[in-house]
């Protein structure tokens, strides 16, 4: 059920349908990748990536539905290919019956039909070896040819491999939403639809909290020119309202240590009450509003 906010399900639908078909999920999914990319010092495409399988189980009769014997899961596998940082770059929802290797083949299809990428090594586990599947790959690009490493594990039981715990991560990200903890979808285009969306948020989270921290240190830049010019001391600690955003609290505790702050923090009226008090808490030693920036 959606919240009355929302507006109609059916008008909702329309628009998660249509724009699935047009393929703007993952058209805004990459330019918030490239983004985030280029943000962090890094070329927008990456020259390396990892590939895993998930399986998961399906809660109506859809199709493409299959039977993984080694897992013993009736269901579907996601298939995934991430950066290195384990952002999704290309997914892909198959019957569970379908093979890993076969898996990665439709991933790096779907991924290079969109144009000339830089993506010249591949992570991946034990269940992607065999001659034929790297003969497969190197032969996939004329120039600048793919190569899979395979990781191992030295021993049995649970082993930290790098590079590859950073595609298992992001497996774990997608768990963290209800939405993902069986396949629900009765098409697999809506499956991947989903996987594109949940990415989505976890950007857009992540670029909201940046934005955040820099205005909350513009802030604390604020209050501490305006402590030093009443005498007060330079380091405090905070008291924290209920109101308080959560990153100007972290950067504003970061700075202070022992003189209580009082705030209180309305972010639709870009301002912050602040009101110091003494350690003892014997009475307000000043107080103003500082607006955000």
């Amino acid at each position: 059920m959606l919240p009355p906010t929302f507006g109609p399900w059916q008008t909702v639908y329309g628009y998660f349908n249509r724009w699935r078909r047009d393929g703007h999920w993952p058209r805004i999914l990459d330019a918030l990748t490239r983004q985030q990319r280029t943000q962090q010092g890094r070329p927008p495409t990456p020259s390396a990536g990892g590939i895993d399988a998930q399986r998961v189980k399906t809660a109506t009769q859809g199709r493409a539905i299959g039977y993984d014997a080694g897992k013993r899961v009736k269901g579907r596998k996601r298939h995934l290919l991430v950066d290195s940082q384990g952002s999704i770059l290309q997914c892909k929802v198959t019957a569970a019956d379908i093979s890993d290797a076969d898996g990665l083949k439709a991933l790096l299809r779907d991924y290079f039909s969109a144009g000339v990428q830089r993506l010249r090594r591949v992570w991946v586990d034990a269940g992607y070896r065999g001659e034929a599947l790297n003969a497969w790959v190197a032969n996939l690009k004329q120039t600048y040819k793919i190569r899979l490493d395979v990781r191992e594990k030295p021993r049995p039981g649970f082993t930290l491999l790098k590079r590859r715990w950073v595609v298992e991560r992001t497996f774990a990200w997608l768990g963290n939403y209800r939405i993902h903890a069986k396949d629900y979808e009765i098409l697999t285009d809506n499956s991947q639809a989903f996987i594109h969306i949940v990415m989505i948020h976890l950007l857009l989270k992540r670029k909201n909290k940046k934005k955040s921290f820099k205005k909350a240190s513009k802030l604390s830049g604020l209050i501490s020119a305006d402590l030093s010019n009443q005498g007060l001391p330079s380091s405090c600690s905070l008291y924290k309202a209920y109101s308080v955003s959560p990153a100007l609290w972290a950067s504003l505790k970061r700075s202070y240590g022992n003189t209580f702050f009082m705030l209180t923090y309305t972010p639709p009226k870009n301002a912050a009450n602040i009101r110091v008090i003494t350690n003892r808490g014997s009475g307000a030693l000043w107080s103003r509003a500082i607006s955000d920036p």
